[in-house]
């Protein structure tokens, strides 16, 4: 999961990291946040919600 994050967001700074980025780089609206990163950003939340109700069950 976190070699991921960690691809996604190094093709968001740098679309030329991976081929399979340059489209979505292309095609990206400057305004607000696209729905892959708000996507990403639920899923990342999700975990840390769902670890910190393990955490505390």
């Amino acid at each position: 999961m976190d070699r991921i994050i960690q691809i996604y967001f190094s093709a968001k700074v740098n679309p030329n990291v991976s081929g399979n980025f340059k489209p979505v780089a292309r095609n990206l609206s400057r305004s607000g946040f696209t729905l892959v990163e708000l996507l990403v950003v639920v899923g990342i939340i999700a975990v840390l919600v769902g670890l910190l109700i393990v955490g505390i069950g």
